[in-house]
């Protein structure tokens, strides 16, 4: 039995279609009745369990922050108080937006709100009621962080600032000064890693698919990794096995051609 570990947007989310390729489900379906399937998301549960309509349970939530297996909380890794206390205070000082993500819903305000409703973000269209206003918060932990800069050059102090200390991963649109922000060490690979030491997963049978920079810690870890073919080049050069766009079936092909499925 394999571990596999899947990414969501990009790997099996088709943004050109606006929802999962068909056949990629029916391929991971077909992977599930001999294998061990988690999805590894910058996503929290509720966003990929419920609004995605996956009938799993195993999932790595917030770039690894939280983890579920059979649809229980087993880890989790929120923000420490002093880590929100400093980040809040030069966030506040620099004049940059900020969300909360926390284990259910987003803490924003409505600027980014009505800001996220006029750009093509499959995350927000298919999880509107997962965003609340700022108002709205209640001290839940938080998990990650969005932070938005309107300049260039305030965003970039702030990353400097503070990218010895904590996690960043910056939006893939380079025209938004958009970035999530994690504690310290934690990713999708060290999420995989936890599982690995607390018994759970075997990491010399772990397989990994994924597209963007977030997931390259995936591939550091798993003993196996496959890049889509559109996703960006640094991504691909780390990667075990490149195949074809998602566009193009590459979820389907790639596990076809390490003779996983027929």
């Amino acid at each position: 039995m394999k571990h596999i570990f899947l990414d969501i947007d990009g790997t099996i989310v088709d943004h050109s279609l606006h929802c999962i390729h068909p056949n990629t489900l029916k391929t991971i379906e077909a992977l599930a009745k001999d294998h061990d399937i988690w999805f590894c998301t910058g996503r929290v549960y509720n966003s990929a369990q419920l609004d995605l309509g996956l009938k799993f349970n195993n999932y790595i939530c917030s770039l690894g922050a939280m983890i579920y297996q059979d649809a229980k909380m087993i880890y989790h890794r929120p923000y420490k108080y002093e880590e929100m206390r400093e980040l809040l205070d030069e966030i506040n000082t620099l004049g940059l937006d900020v969300t909360f993500e926390c284990a259910d819903n987003a803490y924003c305000h409505k600027s980014f709100i009505e800001r996220m409703k006029q750009r093509p973000h499959q995350a927000f269209e298919t999880n509107s009621e997962y965003w609340k206003d700022r108002s709205e918060y209640k001290g839940e932990y938080i998990y990650k962080m969005m932070v938005e800069a309107k300049h260039k050059e305030e965003f970039i102090e702030f990353i400097e600032l503070f990218k010895d200390r904590y996690e960043f991963c910056r939006s893939t649109n380079k025209a938004l000064y958009l970035t999530e922000v994690s504690p310290k060490n934690v990713s999708k690979g060290s999420a995989i890693k936890k599982l690995a030491d607390m018994g759970i997963i075997d990491i010399t049978n772990t397989i990994c698919v994924g597209d963007s920079p977030n997931d390259v810690s995936m591939f550091e870890v798993c003993a196996y990794s496959i890049a889509m073919g559109q996703g960006y080049d640094y991504v691909k050069e780390k990667a075990t096995y490149v195949t074809d766009d998602i566009s193009d079936d590459g979820f389907y092909k790639a596990f076809k051609a390490i003779k996983m499925v027929d």
